[in-house]
């Protein structure tokens, strides 16, 4: 399964910390054998920066259109992450929202996802954002979709 990881970029307070939050989420679907796409290694604002606007959106929009799912970090409010979830509800693709505890994320993906039936996953630290997506995964992903 292509698992398209969408996070906050620009707005992000730790660009590097969330970097590598980011490739942490892309091993555990390593784990899982599906296969990750991460936008931030095609098209971060910093170390993709010669690319236009018109670039970085049909780069991940290509991603998003090829990926079964997408796994949203909302730990931190982002318009593209929103953006990301919306189309990938518009397009039928499964949903898998997460955020850390101790974040206020945006209440208004919070009610979209709520009004969709999707409850995010709420972690408290790697280990149980890990424990948790392996769960998810275990419980709610199809053989046939492996």
């Amino acid at each position: 399964m292509q698992i398209y990881i969408s996070g906050s970029l620009i707005t992000v307070k730790n660009r590097e910390e969330a970097h590598r939050f980011y490739e942490f989420l892309a091993d555990v679907c390593i784990k899982l054998e599906h296969t990750p796409y991460l936008p931030h290694q095609n098209s971060d604002p910093i170390s993709h920066n010669k690319l236009t606007n018109k670039e970085v959106f049909k780069k991940d929009l290509d991603a998003l259109l090829k990926s079964d799912m997408i796994l949203a970090s909302i730990t931190e409010p982002s318009t593209g992450v929103g953006a990301e979830i919306g189309i990938a509800l518009e397009k039928n693709k499964q949903i898998l929202a997460i955020y850390n505890k101790e974040s206020t994320p945006s209440r208004f993906i919070l009610g979209l996802l709520n009004h969709i039936g999707i409850n995010p996953i709420i972690f408290t630290n790697e280990k149980d954002c890990e424990e948790q997506i392996i769960d998810y995964f275990n419980k709610n992903i199809m053989v046939s979709q492996l």
